[in-house]
């Protein structure tokens, strides 16, 4: 889905710091309200951003911040068992550097769009506009050619959390396709009911297959995503979701962070989060991005 906003930099410079005759520079970027969009100016990579935290020094239920991206536009977050966050965006993909507090490049390619970055257990899946690929070092990656799709413009990739072979992605013109051998070879899964603007899924442990996207809200599927109804999104424009280790469903949309409980939905954020990733190994941990930007950890 293509998304594009226009943005701006802009810079302040601080005063020299008596005694250290240190200059610091403070930058603040006005990135997309709709995930996925061009970006320009930024801090450069591995620079720390004011007040940046560590995934090693998060306390539960606080929020703390990472460093912001600083690429042209931003597209996916993903949570490794190792603690690893990976950063996806129109040309490559970037990861998180806890002591340097910056975002430095994994891969760099020009066009080379990760939409998408799921985890199976064993390797990284990478899937965008004409972009299809696997990695088990998280070094080199190795272009798929899948049978059964009707494109290649994936806008949404999930995996299930308890079978790593079931995978399940959303082809722009053609609509919703699952695989059951890891992602090698797919069929049209049905996708009845679910609106065209569907870009973002989601796996629960109990199978649901969940689908949102901008004014489409949420819907979820009781039967492998054969049919959907709607599943009472908290709003209307569903930017991101995901899973926690827990089996807590996570939404991202352009009035908040939300999570669902007993209750109903509960806002844990008031910022436009337009990309969300949950560990897949331990409840409540989450990181996402907000339209400045900004990488955050809960």
């Amino acid at each position: 889905m293509g998304k594009r906003v226009k943005t701006s930099w802009w810079i302040a410079g601080l005063g020299a710091l008596l005694l250290a005759g240190l200059v610091g520079l403070l930058a603040r970027s006005t990135v997309p309200r709709l995930p996925g969009m061009p970006i320009t100016g930024g801090i450069p990579m591995g620079t720390a951003a004011s007040g940046a935290g560590s995934p090693k020094g998060r306390m539960a239920g606080m929020t703390m911040p990472l460093a912001p991206v600083a690429t042209r536009d931003a597209h996916s977050l993903v949570l490794l068992p190792t603690g690893e966050i990976l950063f996806g965006h129109h040309d490559g993909i970037q990861r998180f550097d806890g002591d340097k507090q910056g975002w430095l490049n994994v891969v760099q390619r020009s066009g080379w769009d990760a939409m998408n970055l799921a985890w199976d257990g064993r390797r990284l899946i990478v899937a965008g506009h004409e972009v299809y690929a696997v990695s088990d070092d998280l070094r080199t990656y190795r272009d798929r050619r899948p049978s059964g799709l009707g494109g290649m413009d994936i806008h949404g990739y999930a995996i299930s959390p308890v079978d790593p072979q079931r995978h399940y992605l959303w082809e722009a013109r053609s609509g919703l396709y699952v695989s059951q051998d890891g992602g090698l070879n797919w069929r049209a899964a049905g996708g009845v009911g679910l609106s065209r603007w569907v870009h973002v899924l989601a796996v629960a442990r109990d199978g649901s297959v969940y689908a949102g996207g901008v004014g489409a809200g949420l819907y979820r599927s009781l039967d492998g995503g054969g049919h959907f109804e709607p599943a009472g999104a908290p709003e209307a424009d569903v930017f991101a979701l995901g899973v926690d280790g827990g089996g807590k469903l996570y939404v991202g949309g352009r009035q908040g962070l939300y999570a669902q409980g007993p209750e109903g939905w509960q806002r844990l954020e008031p910022a436009s989060v337009i990309a969300l990733a949950a560990s897949p190994d331990e409840a409540g941990y989450i990181v996402w991005m907000d339209d400045q930007g900004q990488v955050w950890q809960r």
